[in-house]
């Protein structure tokens, strides 16, 4: 037993040598790619709400979150978590968009996202999630996400993985989008109505190849099953296949995510990157990029309260306002 244990630890070692060869390489192709890419990131349903923390590492969390941002991004992630959660978020995009009503022609926009989720391990079961996230026009357009997220060891049922550390999770989102009525459309709404719902899930994988949790790699698909959302016409929402790699060296965590979305029309190639580094035990600093936006945050635990902060610059976007987002989560055993 003990030898195989060692042998583990070598291949373990060898692993982790190979791979941190790579990462500053990696790290700096992912950049290139992201200044000759140009595509936009905003959607129905896409990246919907919280992930405070992971919006900052330039939104690459599939293989990064283990906590309540989880159900959002990877519910493979939450079996790493020992503590029961509660957790708010809330974030404004781009500041200034209502200013846009003082401008003959136009009206104003006010977009925000709101998240309210918990956490529940239970010994030898696994952990659960709940969460209701929101992503709002207002007096303009309304979605909703409620999730219902199960993350446990795979080694229970594949034996053969029990000396890994491997997690896996699905996710079961029921989503509804209602248009707010309004004079200008009143006869669309009274034909078609003005609500829409369906019913979707996610599932993730995380694997950690370093026994001390240095490395680990991630996949996720999201809207497995399409979910018709238009009123008037055909509108599925893109299914996503994300993949993930983390990789710690001393303070600083190096984070990579490619996402793939396919639409009814289009395929899409999505590079992320992002880095952490921890200034003390309680406090960080985080940010990241992708083909759409540069971002930073900051991160502060006191305690059982945990604080994060996420500012985005849009590259488009950038004359009418920043996005804001900010998250506070409460953890006891």
């Amino acid at each position: 037993m003990r030898g195989n244990q060692m042998k583990k630890n070598k291949s373990s070692s060898y692993v982790a040598i190979w791979l941190s060869g790579y990462v500053i390489k990696l790290l700096v192709l992912l950049i290139t790619i992201h200044l000759i890419t140009n595509h936009c990131l905003y959607g129905a349903f896409l990246e919907h709400g919280g992930a405070t923390k992971t919006g900052s590492l330039g939104r690459a969390g599939v293989a990064y979150v283990e906590d309540l941002e989880s159900i959002l991004v990877n519910p493979a992630g939450l079996i790493f978590s020992s503590d029961k959660q509660i957790g708010f978020e809330y974030q404004k995009y781009f500041y200034g968009l209502e200013s846009a009503g003082d401008i003959p022609g136009y009206y104003p926009v006010n977009l925000n996202t709101g998240f309210v989720g918990a956490v529940l391990p239970l010994k030898k079961t696994g952990v659960f999630g709940f969460a209701w996230s929101n992503f709002s026009s207002a007096r303009q357009y309304n979605e909703n996400i409620f999730s219902l997220t199960y993350s446990g060891d795979p080694s229970v049922v594949f034996h053969f993985l029990e000396d890994e550390e491997w997690g896996s999770g699905i996710n079961i989102k029921f989503l509804t989008v209602e248009y707010i009525k309004n004079s200008d459309v009143l006869e669309l709404f009274e034909k078609y109505g003005n609500r829409v719902s369906g019913i979707t899930f996610d599932f993730g994988l995380k694997y950690y190849f370093s026994e001390e949790h240095n490395g680990a790699i991630a996949f996720v698909i999201k809207n497995i099953y399409p979910v018709d959302i238009g009123l008037v016409k055909q509108e599925t929402i893109p299914r996503e296949l994300n993949f993930g790699l983390l990789y710690r060296l001393k303070s600083l965590k190096f984070v990579f995510e490619l996402k793939t979305r396919t639409t009814q029309t289009t395929n899409e190639i999505i590079p992320c990157s992002g880095i952490e580094s921890f200034l003390t035990n309680f406090l960080s600093i985080r940010t990241g990029l992708n083909p759409s936006e540069f971002t930073l945050g900051l991160g502060t635990s006191l305690g059982s309260i945990e604080c994060n902060y996420c500012f985005v610059l849009p590259y488009r976007l950038v004359d009418i306002g920043t996005t804001h987002r900010i998250g506070l989560i409460f953890k006891w055993k």
